[in-house]
């Protein structure tokens, strides 16, 4: 391991420490530092993934940092995503993830910089521990009133890529979620919705009424109910 390496492996653990920490890091020369290494050209694949771990770390806990402290980092994230390495693009789901868990004042002015196809891409595959922060990501940016942005998530095939979710066995951890980000979806545009019949989602969300919270299940087909009265 490399010295930088080394370093930001020591400084990570030092912010994942406490609050405090990590709000003192926060006014040193490090955010500037992970900049230049994201920035570079010539930065080795485990310096970018070091780096990407620190920076998840700065990104979480409550209180929540200041927004302005990352705002340049933002048109970074496409090319993190989709960077040729699987930790990077681990810390880099989970650092969207804890971005867009605010409000959704904070989610409108991230999701220019999402890549919302490679997030379904994500939520479509194998991996559980990629597909957690995807789905939370996906989730948080639903529950903005913007509707362009849910129908975009829509176009993208959602409603079927969460449909065969709920269906795998090797995802049963991730149901819950799964349900969670539906009732999201529910309250997006009336095409939304109805696709929701199409597919007869709400009968498959049934099936696990008895094993999952009722809670967002509830809401799901709340919200879809009143839209379907509502909507012409």
């Amino acid at each position: 391991m490399e010295v930088k390496e080394k370093g930001l492996f020591a400084l990570g653990n030092i912010i994942a420490d406490s609050i405090e920490t990590r709000d003192k890091l926060l006014d040193t020369s490090l955010l500037e530092t992970l900049y230049s290494i994201f920035c570079s050209m010539e930065a080795s694949k485990p310096l970018i993934d070091s780096a990407s771990w620190v920076f998840s770390t700065l990104v979480q806990g409550k209180p929540s940092p200041p927004l302005d402290k990352f705002t340049k980092f933002f048109p970074l994230l496409k090319s993190l995503l989709n960077f040729q390495s699987k930790s990077a693009v681990n810390d880099t789901l989970w650092t969207i993830s804890y971005l867009t868990d605010r409000n959704t004042e904070v989610v409108d002015k991230l999701v220019d910089f999402i890549d919302f196809p490679a997030l379904v891409k994500v939520i479509a595959g194998d991996d559980i521990r990629d597909v957690t922060p995807a789905l939370r990501i996906v989730g948080n940016v639903c529950t903005t009133d913007n509707e362009e942005v849910v129908k975009k998530i829509y176009q993208l095939h959602i409603l079927e890529v969460l449909q065969q979710l709920l269906l795998r066995e090797d995802m049963k951890k991730l149901h819950k979620e799964a349900c969670w980000v539906l009732s999201n979806i529910a309250m997006g545009p009336p095409e939304c919705l109805a696709e929701f019949f199409e597919r007869k989602i709400f009968g498959l969300l049934a099936n696990y009424a008895i094993n999952l919270s009722l809670i967002h299940i509830c809401r799901c087909r709340r919200y879809a109910v009143c839209r379907s009265r509502w909507s012409p």
